[in-house]
């Protein structure tokens, strides 16, 4: 019964990052024609949070990635960096921090990140990684 709910929790955390990155897309589409979006993306982060701390916190770097204020991206990369530090198990913050400093064209701190996952990411759990390869997370 745990591994279904597992499961259920995993679907939800889902939904609701396709709904966070939807949510970021829109507001960015609709920042140029002046329509408002009904809903915030913070409030998919905070369901996110609910289900999963680590992925809640995963998906607040996400909003503060999009708000392109240099401030919150340091913030991301700290709070990433953080989360690293506290999960080396889970993969999503890796994912998340090298795909940040690869699009700043930061190469040698993508190799700081592939080598600290090398060194320190031995033990994933199959279930989790798919929040890492859902595309979701680049």
């Amino acid at each position: 019964m745990l591994r279904a709910q597992e499961k259920k929790d995993s679907t939800d955390v889902m939904i609701f990052w396709v709904l966070l990155v939807l949510t970021l897309e829109l507001k960015n589409i609709y920042t140029h024609l002046k329509v408002k979006v009904r809903n915030v993306p913070e409030v998919y982060s905070s369901e996110i949070k609910k289900i999963d701390d680590y992925l809640g916190y995963v998906a607040w770097t996400e909003i503060y990635r999009y708000s392109k204020v240099q401030s919150q991206m340091n913030d991301a990369k700290d709070l990433l960096w953080e989360l690293i530090g506290k999960n080396t198990n889970r993969p999503e913050a890796y994912c998340k921090l090298w795909s940040i400093y690869s699009k700043e064209g930061k190469m040698d701190k993508c190799l700081d990140i592939c080598e600290r996952l090398f060194l320190d990411g031995t033990e994933f759990d199959d279930d989790t990684y798919m929040y890492s390869i859902s595309g979701t997370l680049s």
